[in-house]
């Protein structure tokens, strides 16, 4: 039937992904990962663990670095919805509503105190309606002033100004709170962790694996519907940037030359050691196990999961 080819060509893609790993000891006393082979499928939970990783790592060193320059303002992180959507309209949705941010942007009561922002489409699939909820996650960056006198926009100013935007004909739902900086695990607050903590990484591991799992008795109907819905997920996010940055984040990145985190696979990043010259270490993918293996001696194994990725 139709969904066999689709299925057979992407789990053979998916089920290659990270098989065979090969680490280098460094100085620091941990492994590095310095060679594997990622499937960079938008839907494998291995290369999402991945792509979050690295985009957390960018985000925190970017919010560092930016945070140390004093550049006078405050944080707010809004949140803008429309209404769920099937999954033949997901791209045309990402587009809306990255074209619809941007207009927002423009607007005069928010270019006139905005200095930039880090933009975020989350995808989550409701399995009751069968559907999905796009939605915008926008992490702004007000000049002084914002919070004092006239320039200040409340929430049901934000509400009406993303319906024009979002060229709505109903009232969405949009949520607006001011950043404030963020207890850690040892005590301090800190605004870096506060903001790294609302810009998350659009797309869970498993986020999709209501769609993805079988289920066991599903008739021939329900698996080509399935089918359906990863292909539609695939051609709905194909060539759609789910993260974007602008004005100072954006300029700031550029002078730090940050690569792509929806690109980047991270091999090479670790602890900061130095690699020592040294035997490599290969682990295998053992499929009975659901567990890696050092290559060497198939009787050990290595700590770590391999759903939540590798830890260098």
């Amino acid at each position: 039937e139709e969904y066999y080819p689709f299925w057979y060509r992407k789990g053979e893609k998916v089920r290659g992904c990270a098989r065979m790993l090969e680490f280098k000891p460094t100085t620091a006393g941990g492994l590095k990962l310095v060679a594997a082979w990622f499937c960079q499928d938008r839907l494998c939970a291995i290369c999402n663990w991945r792509r979050a990783l690295a985009y957390r790592v960018q985000l925190g060193k970017l919010v560092t670095v930016f945070l140390s320059r004093d550049i006078p303002g405050a944080a707010i992180f809004l949140t803008l919805t429309t209404r769920n959507v099937p999954a033949a309209l997901i791209g045309a949705e990402i587009t809306h509503l990255s074209q619809s941010v941007y207009r927002l942007s423009k607007y005069k009561v928010v270019a006139m105190y905005m200095l930039g922002g880090i933009r975020v489409i989350e995808i989550t699939y409701n399995p009751d309606r069968d559907d999905y909820h796009i939605h915008v996650h926008w992490l702004v960056w007000m000049g002084p002033g914002y919070f004092r006198g006239q320039g200040y926009i409340s929430q049901a100013r934000w509400t009406e100004l993303w319906q024009k935007a979002a060229r709505l004909d109903y009232k969405p739902i949009v949520d607006v709170r001011k950043v404030r900086p963020r207890r850690t695990e040892d005590g301090d607050m800190s605004m870096t962790a506060a903001i790294c903590e609302t810009a998350k990484y659009p797309i869970k591991p498993d986020a999709f694996r209501a769609i993805l799992a079988p289920v066991e008795g599903e008739t021939p109907e329900r698996r080509q519907h399935r089918a359906d819905q990863v292909r539609a997920l695939e051609e709905g996010m194909k060539n759609k940037r789910l993260i974007t940055f602008s004005g100072v984040f954006k300029a700031l990145r550029a002078e730090l030359k940050m690569l792509d985190p929806e690109d980047t696979d991270m091999i090479g990043e670790g602890d900061g050691g130095v690699l020592m010259d040294a035997p490599s270490i290969f682990a295998a993918y053992d499929f009975e196990a659901k567990k890696y293996r050092v290559a060497a001696d198939p009787s050990s194994e290595l700590e770590f999961d391999p759903w939540r990725g590798v830890e260098e």
